[in-house]
């Protein structure tokens, strides 16, 4: 129990001690958080704009997957022959267009 007492004073020594060392950082970070809070307080609406974009995308998105679905569901998909794109015969070129 002495042993860990001593550890939690060495503990608290080397705090107070940093503390004193790193005082013009620590004011520093403090007037960089007050600086932050002041331009949100100023410009809260700007929160709003990525749940608002989100929201949008989202929109277009089901914009595009209701055309999507809907020109499939119009198409009439027919087998495809297992012939290449072009095939070239003795003395004639043929080309086969493939039905998608």
């Amino acid at each position: 129990m002495q042993i860990a007492s001593y550890v939690l004073w060495g503990a608290s020594v080397l705090a107070i001690i940093l503390t004193i060392v790193l005082y013009k950082t620590i004011k520093l970070a403090i007037a960089v958080i007050k600086c932050t809070a002041i331009y949100i307080a100023e410009t809260c609406h700007i929160i709003f704009f990525p749940p608002l974009m989100a929201i949008v995308m989202m929109i277009v998105i089901a914009c595009y997957l209701s055309g999507l679905l809907f020109s499939y569901s119009n198409s009439n998909p027919a087998p495809v022959s297992p012939q290449p794109f072009a095939s070239i015969n003795p003395g004639t070129l043929q080309i086969v267009m493939l039905a998608l």
